[in-house]
């Protein structure tokens, strides 16, 4: 963020000049050139930094709350604050361009201004409102970098009356200039723009209401990149989404898409369909425009809904577009909760944790939004221990374990230090090969309640690695039925410090060749 006016310049008077470099009258200062500016941005980095992982036996795990951890009796949970549990203090956070802090019930709206060209530069006013007082605006919803994934802050987008500088990616400023009216004023949320992006408290908070944002506007404007959208003084042609394919969009003659056949695969194959937070953005809204070619593809529930949409979306690149419009995900029970993120296992996410954090919000059963309510002080492996724990000891669910180190050798260099029943899924191919065995076809069943007839039976052997951090509290089982239930006075719990896995063992398959004790491998 650059002001670069002088510090006694009080009334400022801005020109553009032939160049289009802004110049104020007031003071006689102009704008620095963007290398100027890019060098003044180069010692801010833009690489997400997650807290580090716990050293082995202090993990302190304590999330989800509902999940049974065992600790000492003098060994309190010591649970970090979440940014979003902290309402952000006004005077600590003001700066030239966003003057103070929004408040928890506050957001921005960016003004966009009708201009005289195409090549103008591209200025907006920042205004904010109130969650329950608020004007008509559309919401934006693209990828920072592009399809070809730049995400150099290199294209300057001028602020208010002072034309302070704001530094975004060229698809960011593609974006703003698709976006500037024609005529008039146009009020649109983006929210590299109306979120103060070096504010880590406003950040969290503003971060946490974006459904609400994208289900209050008007309509979100899907934005695929400058390769998709035309340059023409005529009007686009509105069609319905379930159209396309039929419907084929008219690009310039020397356009790289002239020629092609861009039908639903084609369309959901860009990356912008990959990334996670798009299916908040579009599930939520009320209703959204995806301009391709010379057509805006219009969807809302009702299209989306058509007998002739349904097998075109699920079985695409991106079949969660079915929901677009929905509002939410029907959730019952955890099963239900782990085909939501089968669903949406193809997205990416820059944070490994928004992979659980960008979807929780959608689930309409509100028991497990708040046992799974996101927290981004937890560290990457707090995160999946406590996700898997609930899955295992709140859900029965154990068809993870298939990739998980108790299993088969799959342990990592570079995950020893995770317990070996969680799986090694930091990475996005790992993590969509453990949502893959998830599926409903080759999902096993659940784990029967201790003292049932039926067994977790494998189809084939399988290697079971036990190393000395393993803890297994195993009961002899009674057989008669009236002495089942007492065989189960033990609670199976999660060591909070070592993540080790503490079970009610019972009988479930014989070890052919013995165990094999491994010290690689970390706790189990």
């Amino acid at each position: 963020m650059t002001r670069w006016h002088d510090a006694s310049c009080q009334v400022p008077s801005v020109v553009v000049e032939s160049d289009h470099t802004p110049k104020c009258q007031n003071c006689g200062r102009s704008c620095p050139s963007v290398a100027e500016l890019m060098s003044k941005q180069a010692s801010k980095t833009s690489v997400l930094e997650l807290p580090p992982d716990e050293p082995p036996g202090q993990m302190n795990l304590w999330w989800p709350k509902c999940v049974p951890y065992e600790r000492n009796v003098d060994e309190p949970p010591q649970q970090k604050s979440s940014p979003t549990q902290q309402p952000p203090s006004p005077s600590s956070h003001s700066s030239p361009i966003y003057g103070e802090a929004l408040k928890s019930d506050e957001f921005r709206l960016a003004c966009l201004s009708a201009v005289p060209n195409k090549d103008a530069p591209i200025h907006v006013t920042l205004e904010v409102y109130n969650d329950d007082d608020h004007p008509e605006y559309e919401c934006a919803s693209y990828t920072w970098g592009g399809e070809d994934g730049d995400s150099t802050l290199c294209c300057p987008i001028y602020v208010g009356s002072y034309w302070d500088v704001l530094l975004q990616t060229k698809n960011c400023s593609s974006l703003l200039r698709f976006m500037t009216p024609w005529r008039g004023i146009r009020l649109v949320w983006v929210d590299a723009l109306c979120i103060n992006q070096e504010s880590l408290v406003e950040r969290a908070v503003q971060v946490a209401k974006m459904k609400s944002l994208y289900q209050e506007c008007s309509r979100v404007i899907v934005y695929l990149g400058e390769d998709m959208v035309t340059d023409s003084e005529c009007f686009p042609k509105p069609q319905s989404l379930d159209s396309l394919g039929q419907m084929h969009p008219l690009f310039p003659q020397h356009h790289p898409l002239h020629e092609l056949h861009l039908g639903p695969t084609e369309i959901l194959s860009q990356r912008y369909f990959s990334r996670l937070w798009v299916i908040q953005e579009l599930i939520v809204s009320q209703q959204a425009m995806i301009r391709i070619g010379d057509v805006d593809f219009r969807a809302n529930a009702g299209v989306m809904a058509r007998p002739s949409s349904n097998n075109k979306w699920s079985s695409s690149p991106a079949p969660w577009i079915q929901l677009l419009a929905h509002g939410s995900i029907p959730v019952t029970g955890v099963t239900d909760i782990v085909n939501v993120l089968r669903l949406t296992a193809q997205s990416r996410s820059t944070d490994p944790r928004d992979r659980l954090f960008g979807v929780i919000s959608l689930l309409s059963d509100s028991t497990i939004r708040l046992h799974l309510a996101p927290n981004y002080t937890l560290s990457y492996q707090q995160f999946c221990v406590g996700f898997f724990a609930y899955l295992f000891l709140v859900g029965g669910e154990h068809w993870f374990l298939w990739h998980a180190g108790v299993v088969a050798d799959l342990r990592s260099k570079t995950e020893i230090s995770m317990p070996s029943w969680i799986p090694n899924c930091r990475l996005d191919t790992s993590w969509q090969s453990v949502m893959t065995i998830a599926s409903a076809v080759n999902r096993p069943q659940k784990i029967p309640a201790l003292g049932q007839e039926k067994a977790f039976r494998p189809s084939e052997p399988f290697a079971l690695y036990r190393d000395q951090a393993c803890k297994i509290r195993i009961r002899r089982i009674p057989m008669h039925d009236h002495l089942r239930d007492q065989s189960r006075s033990v609670d199976d719990t999660v060591d909070a410090a070592t993540g080790a896995l503490l079970i009610n063992a019972t009988h479930v398959l014989s070890l052919r060749d013995g165990l094999i004790t491994r010290k690689t491998h970390g706790p189990l």
